[in-house]
Order: C-alpha cells, then structure tokens, then sequence
C-alpha cells in the first residue's frame, strides 16, 4: 500500500512541476505564436503611360502585420491534463484522509 502512495505522490510532484514548467515556457517569447493577419493593399491605377496590352488588372499586393503573440496551444493541453490529475489527487486525499475533520477540543455541545 505504501509504494502506490508513494508512487502516486512523485506522479503528483511530476505534474506540479510540469505545470510551472509549462507556465514558465508559455510566457517565454521565443515560445509564443504571433498572430498574423493578411492586409490587401489597395493601389490606385495609373493607366497615363501604360499600353493597352499591360492595363490588365493583376492581384492586389498584400502586407503581412503581426498583431500579437499567444501561447502555443499545447501549452493549454499540458495545463488541462496537469490541473485535471492535481484536482482528483486533492479530492482523492480529502476523501481518503484521516477522519479527524473536527477541531481538536471540539466536544460537539455548547
């Protein structure tokens, strides 16, 4: 019985660390994905010194404007499954844990 809690207490460990690992690489900025949005650039055509033959109208020239960064969406994962083993080990060592829930000195009649 011992080695499962002891086991169950270094998986405990692990994932606390992993979280403040993950929470620490998430905000590092060389782990963030910057968001990228696509401008269409609007040109006016000047058709004064152009033949005939070129006046076709072609693509829009397009800009790339990096608007912020966010966290890598695996980072949210790691942090669901990290949250996730942490709350059923509280709940499972509430549930299980000694069964003195009263203050000591307690007597139950006032």
């Amino acid at each position: 019985m011992t080695c499962i809690l002891q086991v169950t207490s270094i998986v405990s460990v692990f994932f606390i660390v992993v979280s403040i690992l993950s929470f620490c690489l998430k905000t590092h900025p060389t782990m963030r994905v910057p968001v990228i949005r696509n401008l269409s650039v609007h040109l006016p055509v000047v058709y004064a010194n152009l033949s005939a033959s070129s006046r076709s109208v072609g693509p829009l020239p397009w800009l790339l404007d990096k608007q912020r960064t966010q966290p890598h969406d695996a980072f949210f994962y790691i942090e669901c499954v990290c949250n996730m083993w942490i709350t059923l080990y509280n709940k499972n060592a509430f549930a299980c844990g000694p069964e003195e829930r009263q203050p000591r000195g307690y007597s139950g009649m006032n």
